[in-house]
């Protein structure tokens, strides 16, 4: 205690001695270390070392252990603290925070803790030797873990671990399977209709013992048993259906492939399709298993089935959403009639003066409005819906030489010509023909608007000719603001060499019979003029009854009645087959098929070649209808044209869908299409044929026709393949 008392003082005087210096602003040198304060020091750290060691003794570490260590961070030496720092031999046993880790033998491990004093620059160390002790291991704990895994019920598939981890130890499992089915590495064979009971046994060595039990057993099912289980619980088919199924497909083991009888009713994937009465399906499903190599096949299930008819008001729900009518117009309206779904349909407008009950609108010098009604019925319910449609008929702003048509196929007939751009000409019997004493006369129409931008046209027209009296049309398109040039389709008389060359301007071109826009773009107008000639005043006139002007555009929204129509229908048209004319009999589909028309318009061709070299009448109607400029017989334009010069008016059409083509078979007489591609027995670059007729059994349609590429010429097609081959394309004869 004197010796501490000691230190103290000199603290005391050393503080003071320094205080005084820095009041007086001067510098004084330390005090250098003396013999009797290096006393003092080393009597302090051998205190404090002493006291230090007699903490460590005292610290309570066990010889051995299978639990975790409490190990102090911190020890307190009277008054001053000491930190203390652990580290272990071993750390996979012992953690240098004390944590412990058991294994299957006893581990011994050194422990070290380093304790120092900061400030002091004292630091003591002390080792300590620790047995962890082995973990005595419960082999009931590891087999009833393992038996977690093992499903006791039924299994296809053994997914059993290779090692688990219990209270900390690794064990390795090896299985074994009382089954000739079952692989040492426990793939199974499944059977199939023979089912397996498998006793499952696992084993493990611990500390050199080796430790069995068998786990349980296990159900292996039969394939025909999955199958069988499958069915009962997934497949439940109603017999009476008006809407989508759900067609089970199957799982991971089995798989379910159905197939219907009428798919286009009833699909394979449980599709509905509405049906005009109820009919009968028979759904199969073919039931089987694949696993590894083997396939199993159950006995295919087979399910009868309904397909009953929408009710109505589901119909119309169906229908109405399809159903348009522009709020404003300036064109005559097309109004739609064909429905799905059996919905038959009328429509009756506020003011027919104004819009008429099939949409034509009367236009005035001022705007009108009247309302169209939309009534929507079936004949298998008294239940109807109703949809008004208010339209704006705009004001008319057109001049008397300017004409708006909502029509695609623009026929403008002699009696609606606009007689005062007549030169040279008079209109008689509502055909229009020289006048008396001329040779020439000429005539341009009135300016055509189309609903629609187009991008083609093609002409066509009616007149009468001979080799001494002919007609020459020709057409221009407005694009933009600006008017092509005219187009002409070259002097045509029956009789001579006709013909004519592709031209082009800047705006568009003629290739062969077609007038196309070029670069792109769409034109919104056409006008045509004519010229008849005659070669003396004691000459027949030509004698023009229409010109004819097909209309191409992708904007057309075209919609037909077609609820009045018969489900099958059929022309009697003589039978031509081309191939009969020899030498030019490959090329002559086009005049053949025009042949075929005039025949059936009654127009005597046999009278005709009476006489002459001609054996057959469409080799005549062949020769009469070439095109030499383009050295073929298949310009569309000539067929007509030379049609014409008999007395009839015909026209070459363009149609947008099957529904106006049975239309106009129905209410016209026979069609003449074009078509290219695949046409059920055989497939062509190009080609014409007679539409004749079609008949629709079970809501499959087939298209009759006069083919002349077929010997017998009757020819039968589906409507998808027609469809899929027709060109919209056609040659009508009024």
């Amino acid at each position: 205690m004197k010796n501490l008392l000691k230190v103290v003082l000199v603290l005391l005087v050393s503080l003071f001695i320094i205080g005084c210096s820095k009041t007086n602003n001067t510098k004084t040198q330390e005090p250098k270390e003396t013999e009797e304060t290096k006393e003092q020091t080393a009597e302090e750290k051998a205190r404090i070392t002493e006291l230090l060691n007699k903490a460590l003794e005292s610290l309570n570490i066990p010889k051995e252990t299978s639990s975790n260590l409490s190990l102090l961070s911190e020890l307190s030496v009277e008054d001053l603290k000491a930190t203390l720092v652990w580290s272990s031999s071993n750390k996979e046993i012992i953690e240098d925070n004390g944590t412990i880790h058991q294994k299957g033998v006893d581990e011994n491990v050194t422990l070290e803790v380093k304790a120092t004093i900061q400030g002091k620059e004292i630091t003591l160390s002390k080792t300590f030797s620790i047995k962890v002790l082995k973990v005595n291991i419960d082999t009931d704990l590891v087999f009833n873990e393992l038996k977690k895994h093992l499903n006791p019920e039924e299994s296809i598939k053994f997914e059993l671990p290779n090692s688990i981890k219990v209270e900390g130890i690794d064990f390795n499992i090896q299985y074994t399977y009382d089954s000739e089915f079952v692989s040492s590495e426990g793939v199974i064979t499944l059977q199939e209709e023979k089912e397996e009971l498998v006793a499952v046994k696992a084993s493990f060595n611990y500390n050199g013992d080796t430790f069995e039990e068998e786990l349980g057993t296990v159900s292996i099912p039969s394939m025909k048993t999955l199958c069988d289980r499958y069915v009962s619980e997934n497949i439940d088919i109603p017999e009476m259906i008006n809407s989508d199924i759900d067609l089970p497909t199957g799982d991971d083991i089995v798989t379910v492939e159905w197939t219907s009888s009428v798919p286009r009713i009833l699909n394979n994937g449980g599709l509905v399709r509405y049906v005009s009465e109820d009919t009968a399906v028979k759904l199969t499903a073919t039931v089987f298993v694949e696993y590894g190599k083997d396939t199993y096949f159950a006995d295919d299930l087979e399910y009868n089935v309904t397909v009953t008819r929408w009710d109505p008001q589901r119909r119309y729900d169906l229908v109405i959403g399809n159903v348009t009518v522009p709020e404003e117009t300036s064109y005559n309206i097309s109004l739609i009639y064909a429905l799905e779904y059996d919905v038959l349909c009328k429509w009756e407008s506020s003011d027919p003066s104004i819009i008429t009950n099939d949409g034509k609108i009367t236009r005035t010098n001022v705007d009108q409005e009247a309302v169209l009604t939309l009534t929507l019925y079936c004949t298998d319910s008294t239940k109807t819906m109703t949809k008004e449609f208010p339209v704006k008929v705009l004001l008319t702003n057109l001049g008397p030489n300017e004409v708006e048509t909502s029509e695609h196929n623009i026929l403008d007939f002699a009696k609606d010509f606009n007689t005062s751009n007549f030169n040279g000409l008079v209109l008689e019997n509502d055909k229009v023909v020289l006048a008396s004493g001329a040779l020439t006369g000429t005539y341009e129409s009135k300016i055509f608007y189309p609903s629609v931008e187009f991008y083609e046209i093609v002409g066509s027209y009616s007149c009468v000719t001979t080799s001494n009296a002919t007609c020459e049309v020709s057409y221009s398109l407005r694009v933009g603001e600006t008017w092509s040039k005219y187009f002409s389709y070259g002097v045509w008389g029956l009789g001579k060499s006709n013909g004519y060359s592709d031209t082009s301007d800047s705006l568009a071109k003629i290739s062969t019979d077609e007038i196309m826009v070029t670069n792109g773009k769409t034109a919104n107008a056409i006008k045509y003029k004519f010229t008849l000639k005659r070669d003396k005043t004691t000459t027949d006139s030509p004698v023009m009854s229409m010109v004819a002007m097909a209309v191409f555009s992708n904007d057309y929204n075209i919609t037909i009645d077609t609820s009045s129509l018969p489900d099958q229908f059929d022309w009697d048209v003589p039978k031509l087959y081309q191939h009969d004319v020899p030498t030019i009999g490959g090329s002559i589909c086009s005049p053949t098929t025009t042949t075929m028309l005039l025949l059936w318009k009654g127009i005597n061709i046999n009278s005709m070649i009476q006489g002459t070299s001609y054996k057959y009448p469409h080799e005549y109607i062949a020769r009469m209808a070439t095109d030499s400029g383009h050295n073929i017989f298949g310009n569309w334009s000539y067929n007509m044209i030379c049609a014409g010069s008999f007395g009839v008016d015909a026209y070459v059409s363009k149609m947008y869908s099957w529904d106006e083509l049975r239309y106009e078979l129905v209410h016209t007489g026979p069609i003449g299409v074009s078509i290219k591609g695949y046409f059920g027995s055989y497939t062509t670059n190009g080609h014409l044929l007679v539409v004749r007729g079609y008949k629709i059994n079970n809501s499959v349609t087939t298209v009759i026709c006069n083919d002349p590429n077929v010997r017998g010429t009757y020819y039968e097609v589906s409507l998808d393949t027609f469809m899929g081959a027709w060109r919209l394309v056609s040659y009508v004869i009024l």
